[in-house]
């Protein structure tokens, strides 16, 4: 019985290790992966946003149309997406949508996250100032059937805002924190990737060249 006992003692001992192992290395790589977005993201009291002055040739009224042109490509039902097109002003504002999974650390659940990132873009002359700014999360879990004659758990969904993910993940050793903070960390990081990916995209729509020809010089 005590060979028992000190087995299953020496077991958990290792769990413990391992995880805690697993953790420090999970916080290292996310640590690094912040440095790598340093300057290219700022907190609001609102959320987390990123801003990018694109360079562009044409008028205003040419940007205008291709970031236009661009949202109504990237999302299938652009009109539900876009909230204000004042093509006189050279202004657009859009509500996207995007998906992404998250894996816990301690449970290995993917978590499904919807984010509704708000694109503003204001077009210019020769330049287009691209806002995105990202102000909460809404995470998804599937249901589970019930063991042992537990009832079913069914599928919940949690809105979670990121000015408290931001508190949570910079008190990452408050182990009475009620969420996971290395969790909340990435779930920022994906975001943020996210307004980043959209920015690039927009940039790419804006300056790209056509392979065709469109002359009669051919």
């Amino acid at each position: 019985m005590k060979r028992f006992v000190f087995a299953i003692t020496l077991l958990l001992a290792s769990l413990s290790i391992a995880y805690s192992q697993n953790t420090s290395s999970a916080e290292y790589s996310l640590a690094v992966k912040f440095r790598g977005l340093a300057d290219q993201f700022i907190y609001t009291d609102d959320g987390v946003a990123v801003q990018k002055v694109i360079s562009g040739v044409g008028t205003k009224e040419k940007l205008y149309e291709k970031v236009l042109h661009f949202l109504n490509r990237y999302y299938k039902d652009s009109t539900d997406v876009i909230q204000v097109n004042d093509k006189e002003n050279g202004l657009i504002v859009a509500n996207g949508y995007h998906s992404f999974y998250i894996t816990e650390i301690n449970f290995g659940n993917a978590v499904k996250h919807n984010i509704f990132p708000i694109i503003k873009a204001e077009c210019k002359d020769e330049r287009v100032r691209v806002t995105i700014t990202i102000d909460y999360i809404d995470e998804f879990r599937k249901g589970s059937k019930g063991y042992n004659g537990a009832p079913d758990k069914p599928a919940t969904t949690e809105r979670v805002y990121i000015p408290d993910l931001y508190k949570s993940y910079k008190t990452i050793d408050d182990a009475q924190d009620r969420r996971f903070p290395l969790f909340d960390g990435f779930q920022i990081y994906h975001c943020i990737q996210h307004m980043l990916y959209l920015t690039t995209e927009i940039d790419n729509a804006i300056n790209k060249t056509t392979m065709l020809a469109t002359d009669d010089n051919w």
